[in-house]
């Protein structure tokens, strides 16, 4: 059997755009009580985990030890607010408190071999994350488990077991301890960087099933590592994000964004000024890298187009608000590739 955890916060937009600093440091206690559970009841974590905030493990224990699993992550994260650990901003209402939403699915084994190649972010002359392949967690039960988890609506609901329906779990002490909390909280390492920020999106035509296509996601990633892009994460059969830290102005961004895009994908970036995150361990061994800010935040809003944060020169671009993308205040300049007419 192999079961599926699949976890993400509610209303990530408002908490980020509310306090970025308070949001950021919030979330790294979020981040130790979820890798705290995932070990203790052996669930292996995807290697593109934490995607932003979200995470993905998985286990071949059956149903009955997953569930263990998320009702010790309820009762911690009900706790952890108590103590105000998960607070964002000010106020004692359920929107200034980091809250999650959890989807299990369990089915027969599924083996996935589809591999991506990765970059890593150089610091001080040394890789933060190791280059070389990382397995796609993207499968059937993968997917169903995120169906589960999306399906949960309100503050209160914590987490779907897929087929099974709604669960509310009364939080009660479990077998993860603060001391392992504890253990697993870590201080990233916070770099800002200008850049490029890149979506790319498999056309799949199913929003409700699982589509199995992840070769194509896949290949278009590896092809891009190949020039500079640092891959983040490759979100199962339908999306991956990557960046790019030698893109340094605007009309480079241009030309780059002008080369790789193709038919074959949605192309969906920005360029500006994010945050690259270097989620350190105990061991001084790396998860990966991460970003997070309005760059990110942009290009995940684009559709076959590439933002700027500050109006570009010499660069014909459509003005939107920042409102229209959920960024605040402000002006995004939106560029797409001129398609030449045959």
């Amino acid at each position: 059997m192999l079961c599926v955890i699949s976890t993400d916060i509610k209303k990530s937009s408002f908490l980020w755009n509310k306090d970025k600093d308070a949001m950021f440091k919030a979330l790294q206690w979020h981040n130790a009580i979820l890798r705290a559970c995932f070990a203790k009841f052996n669930f292996k974590i995807c290697d593109s985990s934490p995607e932003g905030d979200a995470f993905i493990a998985s286990s071949g224990e059956d149903d009955t030890v997953a569930i263990k699993c998320i009702e010790n992550i309820i009762y911690l994260m009900d706790d952890a607010r108590k103590n105000k650990y998960l607070n964002v901003g000010t106020g004692e209402g359920f929107e200034n408190q980091i809250h999650i939403r959890i989807g299990l699915a369990c089915g027969d084994q599924v083996t996935d071999t589809t591999k991506y190649n990765s970059q890593g972010v150089t610091v001080n002359g040394k890789p933060c994350k190791k280059t070389g392949s990382h397995t796609v967690c993207s499968n059937s039960i993968v997917f169903r488990s995120e169906q589960a988890e999306i399906t949960c609506k309100g503050w209160t609901k914590h987490y779907n077991y897929f087929g099974k329906g709604q669960h509310i779990v009364e939080p009660t002490e479990g077998t993860v301890i603060w001391e392992d909390v504890n253990k697993a909280y870590t201080k990233p390492k916070r770099l800002q960087r200008t850049g490029m920020v890149l979506f790319i999106h498999n056309k799949c035509d199913s929003k409700i099933n699982y589509c199995g296509q992840t070769n194509t996601v896949v290949t278009v990633v590896n092809r891009l590592a190949e020039g500079g892009w640092i891959t983040v994460k490759v979100k199962r059969d339908k999306t991956a994000m990557l960046i790019n830290l030698s893109i340094t102005n605007p009309c480079d961004a241009k030309k780059e964004f002008d080369r790789m895009v193709t038919n074959e994908v949605k192309y969906c970036a920005a360029f500006g000024t994010f945050n690259v995150v270097l989620n350190t361990a105990a061991n001084n061994d790396c998860y990966g890298p991460d970003a997070f800010g309005d760059t990110v935040n942009a290009a995940a809003r684009m559709d076959n187009a590439l933002a700027f944060l500050d109006e570009p020169d010499g660069i014909v671009v459509e003005i939107k608000t920042r409102k229209s993308l959920n960024l605040g205040s402000g002006s995004v300049y939106v560029y797409k590739k001129q398609r030449l007419k045959l």
